[in-house]
């Protein structure tokens, strides 16, 4: 029988964690001959993960990933997610505060990080990550005292950025466009994640940007193939569905947290985006 260890619906780095961050190192000693389930949870802090090795049914979002080591993930703060089981598992989590990253690296991070990575064993970036990782978790199992914590904390963004740099080819953001398209979707996604909940109109985010609507709606329908009432809408129903999965909040509130004023309205929008009604997602994801 699987074990199953019950997790908080909101999960956060204990208090006394050194420096705002955590770096846990896993082998599959520790794991064999068991499956390990977690409940689905979200988290106030940035969890990066890299498994050298083993297997793991993983919900993130609400979708469904199979992975195999080695593979690369990152889960930013609000994401649901869950280990639905992991066999025989080696490799290292590190959890930190967010606001360790500037904005920029966020969202370099988000960009790449949008699915888990499978990584090759034994290339040049396999190996580095391995000695990088290393020498964090050893700092961390020994770091004591101001300098030494501003230390370790430069040594995370160090490895964070040079992360960044060498995926960053295989980001979608990094497509041969222009720097003024790039730009436009980079600001607009700023505004999206700061009003996305008070405002649903095209048109409030083009006037911010000091653009038209129709240059705005083009330049995102060019960059990711969704409109901006797609971008707005894909926000709000992600909040949508991690209220219904994680609160027993009647759909009427669960409307009107997300930004919509009128709950046979949101009802209907939900299930074109969805393909089921509120209730009828709530019913088959706790299922």
């Amino acid at each position: 029988m699987p074990v199953k260890q019950k997790i908080a619906v909101h999960h956060h780095l204990p208090d006394l964690v050194k420096s705002g961050m955590m770096v846990m190192r896993f082998n599959n000693d520790e794991l064999t001959g068991q499956d390990i389930i977690f409940e689905a949870h979200r988290d106030t802090h940035a969890l990066f993960n890299f498994a050298t090795s083993g297997k793991c049914s993983f919900l993130l979002d609400f979708k469904k990933h199979q992975l195999e080591g080695p593979v690369l993930l990152m889960i930013f703060p609000g994401q649901v997610h869950q280990i639905e089981h992991c066999t025989e598992v080696s490799g290292y989590s590190i959890g930190f505060d967010p606001l360790l990253m500037n904005p920029e690296l966020t969202k370099t991070l988000e960009c790449i990080f949008k699915e888990p990575l499978p990584l090759e064993a034994g290339t040049p970036f396999y190996k580095e990550l391995c000695q990088l990782l290393d020498l964090l978790y050893t700092m961390f199992e020994k770091a004591s005292g101001s300098e030494q914590t501003a230390a370790f904390q430069s040594l995370l963004i160090s490895l964070l950025q040079w992360t960044a740099g060498q995926l960053k080819p295989c980001c979608s953001c990094q497509s041969q466009i222009s720097d003024r398209a790039r730009k436009i979707e980079a600001d607009f996604k700023s505004l999206l994640q700061e009003h996305y909940i008070k405002h649903k109109r095209p048109s409030f985010y083009s006037e911010k940007l000091n653009i038209s609507t129709t240059h705005l709606g083009d330049t995102l329908k060019s960059l990711t193939g969704r409109s901006i009432t797609q971008h707005i809408q894909e926000l709000s129903f992600l909040d949508a569905k991690r209220y219904l999965y994680n609160t027993d909040l009647s759909i009427k509130e669960i409307c009107f947290l997300v930004g919509y004023d009128d709950p046979v309205h949101f009802g209907k929008l939900f299930k074109k985006h969805c393909q089921l009604t509120p209730v009828e997602f709530r019913k088959q994801i706790r299922e």
